[in-house]
């Protein structure tokens, strides 16, 4: 079973239910929110960040906090997201910040409520090839303007990683079993391995820095 943009938000029973098997492009359902916005075969917001990503990366040759915001940022204003149905609680939160001019992007992303950076992690497993380290130090960059909690750059980071290994000829997770459990159960290690401050005034426990990760 293929999961998209018709499917967002199901469950695994009501896709069954309602789809059966999703395995090529399909129109929203009549009763999915998607139905009067996007049809067949478009995409969200996550697969809309990760090509704004993308385009940064090979415009600048590295991701950080800055250049993250900075493309989403565009890519909001392209695709006026604000009258969409699929930006994110976090994501609209942070960028309205982020719009608004004057706020550090290592800092708007800090009060998220969900975990929607780790879907546009492919950029940063692009840039950080064979690099355990500097993925994860990406990924808390990159995540830090929109979705700068520890539970959201933790998921992220294991999410890079795991991506990074799908780009290896000869596939094999077990090298990468004990950073992807690290990431899931100590993401304030990861955090400071990443270049992030702890500060007792952070209400969420880290204040992260905004230096870059350059190739």
């Amino acid at each position: 079973m293929l999961w998209g943009m018709p499917t967002e938000f199901m469950t695994q029973q009501s896709i069954s239910d309602i789809y059966g098997e999703v395995r090529e492009f399909r129109t929203p359902h009549k009763d999915h929110y998607h139905h009067h916005s996007l049809r067949r075969a478009q995409v969200t917001d996550d697969t809309e960040q990760t090509l704004a990503l993308l385009d940064a990366y090979f415009k600048h040759g590295y991701l950080d906090a800055q250049v993250t915001a900075q493309a989403l940022v565009s890519w909001a204003h392209e695709k006026d997201v604000f009258n969409s149905t699929y930006l994110g609680p976090s994501s609209r939160r942070a960028l309205q910040r982020l719009m608004r001019g004057g706020d550090d992007p290592a800092q708007t992303g800090l009060f998220g409520t969900t975990v929607g950076g780790a879907m546009r992690m492919l950029p940063v497993a692009w840039a950080s090839l064979g690099d355990q380290n500097r993925a994860v130090h990406t990924a808390v960059q990159v995540s830090m303007p929109t979705h700068g909690t520890s539970l959201a750059i933790s998921g992220a980071a294991a999410m890079a990683l795991a991506l990074m290994e799908c780009f290896r000829k000869a596939q094999t997770w077990h090298p990468f079993l004990p950073p992807l459990a690290r990431c899931q159960a100590r993401p304030k290690l990861w955090l400071s391995l990443s270049g992030c401050v702890h500060s007792e005034t952070n209400p969420l426990g880290g204040r992260f820095g905004s230096e870059r990760a350059r190739p």
